[in-house]
């Protein structure tokens, strides 16, 4: 929709130039649109009106943040059950899923493993090691997992990786 405002001032060219600098456009929508703003500014001299100057707004999509589904049917959390001294779990649904609204690409993925039990047997593994590197820090209650690709993968790529995560336990080999 249009919508036109009408500022009435007896300004000097000074004043008025001084004005035009302050006027800023503010979009307060809340969804996205395909449609580009304009803005029409004209001045009238008191006797004539002059050309219209045209301001074309280009409006860019905020980046959204990536969005990992671990569970199926779209959920965000996923639980199993690890065994005492058993076989190592996989630590998301095979229905897993990355996906990214606005980046083509991603460049690394970090899983935290909090409230370890024995930090020093458990671990996060990949299991197909060719898809990225991996680097692990340890602390004394936590385990971070940098998964980190050659080069940037797509979320694809990235649903692959943590479909073949897994947590595992030293202890129970």
């Amino acid at each position: 929709t249009t919508k036109d405002t009408l500022f009435t001032f007896n300004l000097s060219v000074a004043e008025t130039t001084a004005l035009m600098s302050d006027l800023r456009y503010q979009n307060t929508l809340i969804e996205p649109s395909d449609r580009q703003p304009q803005l029409e500014i004209m001045v009238l001299d008191g006797e004539q009106t002059s050309e219209v100057a045209v301001v074309h707004v280009i409006i860019l999509p905020k980046n959204d943040a990536a969005q990992v589904l671990l569970g199926g049917s779209g959920q965000q959390h996923f639980t199993t059950t690890y065994k005492e001294m058993g076989s190592p779990v996989a630590i998301a649904n095979a229905t897993a899923l990355v996906t990214d609204s606005d980046s083509a690409f991603l460049f690394q993925m970090h899983v935290r493993l909090s409230n370890a039990l024995d930090k020093d047997s458990e671990d996060i593994v990949l299991l197909e090691s060719s898809l990225a590197t991996v680097q692990r820090v340890r602390s004394s209650t936590q385990l971070d997992v940098y998964i980190i690709p050659s080069a940037a993968a797509t979320p694809q790529a990235f649903t692959t990786v943590l479909r073949s995560l897994v947590y595992r336990s030293a202890a129970s080999e």
